[in-house]
């Protein structure tokens, strides 16, 4: 419980910070098939409604694996990602990965997949 006052304190006092242009945000947001998901997805989007700044990405039905790469690549190339730009990338890697006169290597955090 401690805990959660706290995160609630911190966001409150970094709500300064957010409300500048400047510092806009994004929480990028995806959920699995459990009954539960629904309104966890419907809390944090209510939650991050309040800082006029931040905007919630939801991508629905994901796995963890997409997830995490929608992350990292957005925030690599600083462009929202898609699902079919996950595929993409993983089509890539796979074929890199299983060509035999491949000499590079393959790339992206293959560790997830």
């Amino acid at each position: 419980m401690y805990t959660q006052f706290a995160e609630v304190a911190r966001a409150t006092n970094n709500e300064a910070i957010l409300t500048e242009k400047s510092n806009a945000i994004s929480v990028i947001v995806g959920c699995d098939t459990r009954p539960s998901s629904e309104a966890l997805v419907k809390s944090i989007i209510d939650g991050v409604s309040v800082f006029q700044n931040a905007k919630v990405i939801n991508y629905g039905i994901l796995t963890t694996p997409q997830l995490h790469w929608m992350v990292w690549r957005g925030n690599e190339e600083h462009k929202q990602k898609t699902v079919n730009d996950y595929y993409e990338h993983v089509g890539k890697s796979y074929g890199l990965l299983v060509d035999p006169n491949n000499e590079k290597k393959v790339p992206g955090t293959c560790h997830n997949y």
